[in-house]
């Protein structure tokens, strides 16, 4: 199995490219998955276990421009959160408009 991604010759360095992301990575994966019994996973359908859950969808989020900033708190499950925006996941809290990103100069 080759995991290399190949890539063409690019007359830039790679640093000024914005259309390459990575070199010579392999492709991201999961091999592991928890099951609750050894006939469950024998049957190999992650999306059929207990322990399976599916983290897309909206999400309540507010970003913080410093770890000290973070509202007291906010980790709770009893945290009201309700004040926040959401963000689509998965997706990039930056291209959703929670961050003034330097590279929006560039889009």
């Amino acid at each position: 199995m080759k995991c290399m991604e190949q890539s063409q010759s690019i007359n830039q360095l790679d640093w000024q490219n914005p259309k390459l992301l990575h070199r010579g990575r392999c492709k991201t994966h999961s091999t592991f998955f928890p099951f609750p019994d050894e006939r469950s996973a024998r049957n190999g359908s992650r999306g059929s276990s207990t322990l399976y859950r599916q983290l897309n969808g909206h999400w309540q989020f507010q970003w913080i421009p410093e770890v000290r900033l973070s509202p007291e708190g906010f980790e709770l499950p009893e945290y009201d959160a309700s004040h926040w925006g959401t963000i689509p996941v998965p997706s990039n809290w930056g291209i959703e408009g929670f961050q003034n990103l330097l590279a929006n100069r560039h889009l």
